[in-house]
């Protein structure tokens, strides 16, 4: 699914794993990223890639839709510690 409301120089992606089975649930099976057109990193993932994994890992715990840093920092790998198995 493509989201990009009103002007803006980025789209924002979801992408939906299984499709329309459940759990439809952000960072279980719903991942979102980021297409920015005016930046040096233009595909990115949606959440806190850009610090460290420490921080990353933090902000997937308290906000579920920005875990796709984290799989990010993590070799696009689900680590022991991924909070939303």
């Amino acid at each position: 699914m493509l989201n990009n409301v009103g002007k803006s120089d980025f789209l924002h992606i979801l992408v939906d794993t299984n499709g329309v089975k459940k759990p439809n649930v952000f960072g279980k099976d719903v991942f979102t990223f980021i297409l920015a057109l005016n930046d040096r990193k233009p595909f990115k993932s949606w959440g806190c890639s850009d610090t460290t994994r420490g921080t990353a890992l933090k902000c997937c715990k308290n906000d579920s839709s920005k875990c796709t840093g984290l799989l990010e920092f993590d070799n696009w790998e689900f680590k022991k510690d991924y909070p939303w198995r």
